[in-house]
């Protein structure tokens, strides 16, 4: 948790969920923590809640201001050599004003040569190879190990899946209920969405933007994560649809 109140307090932005301190509580008994308190992260209350929740309350809502929201947030981070590493959709808040915030930076990582890291040299805000996220929006290469250094371009495969996801209202490899299914999935080179997912799902959208959205999608799955476009291309993709 220190690492990643660390990172987030650097964090200054209108699509990242503002970072606003800390408190200590007291542990309760079942906690077994005799004495010891509780750390906490204090952020806004996003009355609102998550963007899944909130489109499914609200399925008039113009979804593609919520989609250029995560981007912007997202084009943040990368400015920053930042990757999320856990882009989903329960992790796309919906702010007062109805505008996206990304939040939850718990395995969020510093990318080498950051001048945020070489200034705070004695600091580690790196992690672990373990995988570390959620595994439907995970990028393959990371999943099936064939890289446990995670980068912009799995980001952006993550973006790929929440643009989707957001868009029909769907989890990604949805006719799949076990990881091991997924991971099968991955192996066999399956997207996260199919054709049928995407002209079955609960849109409540125009099939017009679906179908532009399922073109830069197809973009972010890219089996070479070099291959995939930046949060700042895909940003404006999806601004081009206005």
């Amino acid at each position: 948790m220190k690492k990643e109140m660390k990172l987030w307090s650097l964090l200054k932005h209108p699509n990242i969920l503002p970072f606003l301190g800390y408190c200590f509580s007291p542990a309760t008994p079942h906690e077994e923590a005799d004495g010891i308190a509780i750390l906490s992260l204090v952020s806004p209350f996003m009355e609102r809640g998550d963007a899944v929740r909130y489109l499914w309350a609200h399925p008039d809502v113009n979804r593609l201001s919520i989609l250029e929201g995560l981007l912007r947030g997202v084009s943040y981070l990368h400015s920053m050599n930042i990757v999320h590493r856990d882009i989903k959709g329960s992790n796309v808040l919906i702010n007062d004003s109805g505008s996206a915030v990304l939040a939850d930076f718990g395995v969020s990582t510093f990318l080498e040569n950051n001048r945020y890291l070489q200034s705070n040299s004695g600091t580690s805000f790196t992690s672990s190879g373990t995988i570390r996220g959620s595994l439907r929006w995970m990028a393959p290469e990371l999943v099936l190990g064939n890289s446990q250094t995670p980068s912009k371009g799995s980001d952006m495969w993550s973006v790929g899946c929440t643009l989707m996801e957001l868009a029909i209202l769907a989890a990604p490899y949805v006719s799949y209920k076990l990881d091991v299914q997924v991971i099968a999935a991955m192996l066999q080179k399956e997207l996260p969405f199919d054709d049928v997912c995407v002209t079955g799902g609960n849109m409540h959208q125009s099939q017009y933007l679906v179908s532009r959205l399922w073109t830069v999608c197809l973009e972010c799955w890219q089996s070479d994560n070099t291959n995939r476009p930046s949060a700042d291309d895909v940003s404006a993709a999806i601004t081009s649809f206005r």
